[in-house]
């Protein structure tokens, strides 16, 4: 379901996932269910399949994992933070969720520990994309716009968290005075989205 809407079939796997929720379904399947519901932007509804999963599997990390994302994508920032918390508890150390993490930290007023969080994190996985997203965000927060910048650009040649660092990147650049590269930066990352 997934391939089909990263390819932009998002109609036909929206009836696939429909069809599918409204039977019985196993954790495994319904947390595909509700990660499939993010992708399509319905954290509403993906909400609900995590909660379904975790109302009977209390520590099914990746329903954990997909309730605190959704928490913050509906701008509930307070719940989020515990929510990440309790998953980064369950599952151990990892950089999966830690970008959003940060953010919902930076969200909730807590600078310190988003820093702290961010710099761990690229310590730990150097290469990783969502690593180097992270500690742009922590950065381009705490006023350090080169910085953010060049931690940014090195993101963008990574997979996983690309267009992140891609935004990140051309707010850094806006940040120190360049709309213009800012602009082609934002380009990029509309290209990448369509």
């Amino acid at each position: 379901m997934t391939a089909l809407i990263r390819v932009g079939r998002s109609d036909e796997a929206l009836r696939i996932v429909a069809t599918a929720a409204a039977r019985p379904l196993s954790p495994a399947q319904r947390t595909r269910i509700g990660w499939c519901h993010v992708m399509l932007g319905r954290h509403r509804v993906a909400l609900r399949q995590f909660r379904r999963v975790l109302a009977t599997n209390r520590g099914y990390t990746y329903a954990m994992l997909g309730r605190a994302v959704c928490l913050w994508r509906l701008h509930r920032h307070r719940a989020a933070v515990p929510a990440f918390e309790a998953f980064f508890r369950a599952r151990g150390p990892g950089w999966t969720g830690g970008n959003h993490y940060v953010c919902a930290l930076l969200d909730v007023g807590r600078a310190d520990d988003a820093v702290r969080v961010a710099e761990d994190l690229q310590a730990r996985y150097p290469d990783e994309s969502a690593a180097l997203a992270a500690l742009a965000r922590a950065r381009l927060h705490q006023g350090r716009a080169d910085a953010a910048a060049t931690l940014a650009e090195a993101g963008t040649k990574r997979w996983s968290m690309r267009s992140l660092n891609w935004q990140c990147w051309g707010e850094a650049l806006l940040a120190l005075g360049d709309p213009e590269g800012a602009i082609a930066k934002f380009r990029q990352l509309c290209a990448q989205e369509s």
